[in-house]
């Protein structure tokens, strides 16, 4: 039972770290726009802007994801082994078919963002793709 619990494990350490990733770049990009429109919104009105732009001067992508997954799973883990010492078989079996399922669902986004490269673009970047591929430039 252990090593299919440290598989279900490490696979849901590869999926929080990429969700995370993908999360942290989205409010990057949000926190960035707030703050390219609090500048604007100085310069119209004729204010000091330096705290703005050290602001966005300071913004990064905090890439290491929070652990609070690994922990409520582990607890519910616990809570399971408590009841159940001895696991039957298709309690083993369930728990070795959640890792094969979390195994090829982070396959299967791997092979998708591998193969099929458009779906992570916004539509600009599509278009601008799509223009260079018959020979067009976009204009800026």
């Amino acid at each position: 039972m252990l090593p299919v619990y440290k598989n279900i494990i490490k696979e849901l350490r590869v999926i929080a770290a990429r969700s995370h990733k993908v999360h942290e770049k989205s409010n990057l990009a949000k926190n960035k726009a707030m703050l390219e429109y609090k500048k604007i919104q100085l310069i119209k009105q004729n204010r000091s802007i330096a705290e703005v732009d050290a602001q966005l001067k300071n913004l990064q992508v905090d890439l290491k994801p929070s652990a609070k997954f690994e922990e409520a799973f582990k607890q519910l883990f616990a809570e399971f082994s408590a009841e159940n010492p001895n696991p039957t078989r298709i309690q083993q079996q369930h728990f070795k078919n959640v890792s094969d399922f979390l195994y090829g669902q982070r396959t299967y986004q791997e092979l998708i963002e591998r193969y099929n490269s458009g779906l992570g673009m916004d539509q600009s970047e599509t278009v601008e793709k799509s223009a260079n591929r018959v020979g067009f430039t976009v204009p800026q």
